[in-house]
């Protein structure tokens, strides 16, 4: 979740601010901070993931600095009247019900039913799955809902043991295969092309899935049918599947069926390569330089740490070391990346620029005028900073890479000597600042309040009503059996090794263009993904 309105002159103060998670406190050395600014007009205010309220100003004037969270609690209504509530707020604040065009009265119209049955019935779960249904309508991935383990492990705790993706030639492969598995003691091996599911066409199933129980709502129709593609091979345990495929270099299709079996997760969880998570132990950022001589830069999240509470200061360092090395390009990978504090983007950015830039302007809702305002204090620039690098730039992202982890893909595309890369856009949620709601039954959810705008004041990044959003790749890697064999069989990252190949081939890099992995399938796939 991204962070709201700016205060005047406090840009530098960003930089020594500490994030703080959900499970540790530590909030004296915050409270040491940021005192000065605590002195007057307060009101309580909780800090994201630590799940603590304490009085601070309001939240459209400090969330620059830190990533607060404006909380509501409901939690002592019964569940219909707090849901009407809940969706009454929702629908004045949410800064994207235009974009999207969310009809606000559709969905209380098909949801308040279903929670005044769950409340009649004292049904827990019914109760949160209608909340998650609900919230699941809206396409925004920083919209989200506390997790209740159980209700998942209900209904989509079981596997096949295997999973599909669908590659460049239209067809859905086996691309995650549990070798012990009920697939694999069927006789499905690792590239099947999957034709029918239940006796449907397997690209209509996909589109009937449910994403409901997906980490959060994919914003854009590309993260939509990614999600499906995860989904479809998950199930209630005990639940079967009837499955067509036809085996590689098999000339006839076969049919099996199976039943789902407990997995805790393990073939969704090997799908998601290059998921990040925040820890206050954990660097948001790890540098180094590539056997190939190239600077690698990870920016796992945008948000200090315990570990690392200047990582403004330590991105600086990364690219002065490679300034003064020479280096001959710079692989910039913001893979999953979660985002957190979007002021720090610019501070990135900056050593990629020579002139000066606008980054955004963020508008939120004024009661008094009952619309959407930017505050002038908000606007963000990009400003040149010491050292400055010149040479080339791969930014790697991938559909996990949301808030503001799309910020610093925002900044950079556009440059001459930099490229985006990836196997698809971004996840296309880019608002900011936070609502936290407390629901009755122990549950919370959070929506965002305020809006990115590009200078003609047009809304940036977030995905609209189509599903078109996001950042999109300049190079767009191709998406094989090839690419997907190194990627799930042999464990070779196939997005790095393309950017050093690109870096190779593109006017400006000082290394000798050769392979240093070795083999011609990946040479080969290598070629494909930047011609």
């Amino acid at each position: 979740m991204r962070s709201s309105h700016n205060l005047a002159g406090r840009q530098r103060m960003l930089n020594s601010t500490i994030y703080f998670s959900r499970r540790y406190g530590f909030l004296l050395l915050v409270l040491y901070l940021i005192s000065p600014l605590l002195l007057a007009g307060c009101a309580r205010q909780t800090i994201p993931m630590t799940g603590i309220s304490m009085p601070l100003p309001d939240v459209t004037r400090v969330s620059r600095l830190l990533p607060f969270t404006s909380e509501t609690d409901l939690s002592s209504m019964r569940w219909s009247r707090a849901f009407e509530a809940f969706h009454a707020r929702l629908a004045l604040e949410y800064p994207f019900t235009d974009w999207k065009q969310i009809d606000w009265d559709s969905l209380y119209a098909t949801y308040a039913p279903q929670i005044a049955e769950a409340e009649a019935a004292k049904d827990h779960e019914a109760y949160y799955t209608a909340l998650r249904q609900y919230l699941y309508q809206i396409p925004d991935g920083q919209v989200q809902i506390g997790a209740m383990p159980e209700y998942r492990e209900s209904a989509i705790g079981g596997s096949f043991g295997f999973s599909v993706m669908g590659i460049d030639d239209g067809r859905i492969i086996v691309h995650v295969l549990d070798e012990d598995g009920p697939a694999a003691h069927a006789g499905i091996l690792w590239g099947s092309e999957v034709l029918e599911w239940n006796g449907m066409p397997v690209r209509e199933a996909l589109a009937q899935t449910d994403i409901t129980w997906s980490t959060y709502p994919p914003a854009t129709q590309e993260g939509r049918s990614l999600m499906q593609q995860r989904l479809l091979t998950r199930a209630p345990v005990g639940e079967a599947a009837t499955i067509t495929f036809r085996n590689p270099e098999a000339e006839v299709p076969s049919t099996v069926s199976l039943y789902a079996l407990a997995d805790s997760y393990e073939m969704l969880d090997r799908t998601k390569l290059n998921r990040q998570y925040m820890s206050e132990f954990e660097s948001p950022i790890t540098t180094r330089t590539l056997p190939s001589g190239y600077g690698y830069i990870q920016v796992r999240f945008i948000a200090p740490t315990m570990t690392m509470p200047f990582p403004v200061r330590a991105f600086r360092s990364a690219v002065n070391g490679f300034v003064r090395d020479d280096a001959p390009g710079i692989i910039i990978d913001v893979r999953g990346n979660v985002g957190g504090t979007f002021a720090f983007v610019p501070s990135y950015a900056g050593h990629f620029y020579e002139g000066h830039r606008f980054y955004e302007d963020v508008a939120y809702y004024q009661a008094d005028s009952g619309s959407f305002e930017v505050d002038p204090e908000s606007r963000l620039r990009i400003e040149p900073r010491d050292p400055y690098y010149d040479g080339q730039v791969v930014v790697l992202i991938n559909d996990a890479t949301i808030g503001s982890g799309e910020g610093l893909p925002l900044a950079l595309q556009g440059l001459p000597n930099a490229r985006i890369m990836g196997f698809s856009g971004t996840h296309g949620s880019f608002g900011a600042g936070s609502r936290n709601i407390n629901l009755p039954g122990d549950i919370s959810v959070w929506y965002p309040l305020g809006r990115s705008l590009d200078e003609d004041g047009n809304i940036q990044v977030d995905a609209n009503a189509a599903g078109q959003g996001g950042i999109q790749p300049d190079i767009r890697l191709p998406l094989n059996a090839g690419s997907l064999r190194m990627i799930y069989q042999e464990d070779i990252d196939f997005e790095l090794q393309s950017a050093e190949y690109w870096l190779d081939n593109v006017p400006g890099a000082t290394r000798d263009a050769e392979t240093e992995t070795g083999t011609d399938q990946e040479t080969t796939a290598s070629e494909e993904a930047v011609e």
